[in-house]
């Protein structure tokens, strides 16, 4: 006869319930926090500003971490094959 150790579901169910209640309670109250202090009182009128984006270096930036990737890509073969 093979002893058997009696199982009980509802045990470990409400220990993990109430786990995970305690773990998503703070959210509720951190969302709030965060929507009230972006709120501003002041009313100020300015002009718009118009923002004016340089991208030239971008290209350049661009091309450099290609060759990057590339020059990674050759050492890491060279890697592989004198291994």
């Amino acid at each position: 006869m093979i002893p058997t150790i009696p199982h009980h579901c509802a045990s470990g169910y409400g220990f993990v319930a109430r786990r995970l209640a305690k773990s998503l309670f703070p959210l509720p109250v951190i969302a709030c926090v965060m929507a009230v202090t972006s709120c501003k009182d002041e009313v100020t009128e300015q002009a718009p500003q118009v923002t004016v984006t340089d991208t030239r270096p971008v290209g350049e930036g661009l091309t450099v971490v290609g060759f990057a990737l590339v020059g990674a890509a050759v050492v890491i073969s060279l890697g592989r094959l004198l291994r």
